[in-house]
This record gives C-alpha cells, sequence and structure tokens, in this order.
C-alpha cells in the first residue's frame, strides 16, 4: 500500500497531469525529453525496463517499441491503475474485495 501511496505524490504525477491537460485542452501531444526521462524513471519503479533507441523511439521487453508520446501515456496509465487500486483498497479496509 505505501508503493501505491507513494506513486499518488510522486513527480511523475504532476507531469501526468500537466500532459494530460495538455492532450485535452491544447490537443498538443508533443512531450518534452524531461518528462519522458521521468516517466521512464516512473516505469522503472514498477518493473517496466525500457532503453531509448537512436531514432527516438523506446524499446519495451517484450520487444516492442513505443514513441515518446506512447511512453509517457504509458506511465500515465500505469499512475491511475496505482490510484484506482489505491482507492479500492480504501473502500475496502485492506481487505480483498467480496465476491
Amino acid at each position: 500500500m505505501l508503493e501505491a501511496r507513494s506513486s499518488l505524490f510522486s513527480p511523475f504525477a504532476r507531469v501526468a497531469e500537466q500532459v494530460l491537460y495538455r492532450c485535452a485542452i491544447e490537443r498538443d501531444i508533443q512531450v518534452k525529453a524531461s518528462e519522458v526521462e521521468q516517466a521512464r524513471a516512473f516505469l522503472a519503479q514498477r518493473g517496466v525496463c525500457t532503453t531509448p533507441l537512436p531514432n527516438g523511439t523506446f524499446a519495451m521487453l517484450d520487444g516492442t517499441t513505443v514513441s515518446a508520446p506512447e511512453l509517457l501515456l504509458l506511465g500515465v496509465r500505469h499512475l491511475v491503475d496505482s490510484r484506482l487500486a489505491a482507492d479500492a483498497r480504501e473502500r475496502t479496509d485492506g481487505r480483498p474485495p467480496k465476491t
């Protein structure tokens, strides 16, 4: 639970909010190198390894390649998933949901 909570306040959370704003309001999907590096660091903390390639894309461990905007959005997805998981744990007091 500490890992999920720490992701809520990670430096990448602020970057994610800025990127989502630019996508939704400004319709801009350009990303900064610093944002990509924060996304890579955030993903690495969660076991998602990426390798920069000479053409500006990133290799994933499964052999796929992604662009910088795709990598950043992958980080956003992991952040949202960790927030949802933390919220679900709070609603159930840390116990698994009843089925």
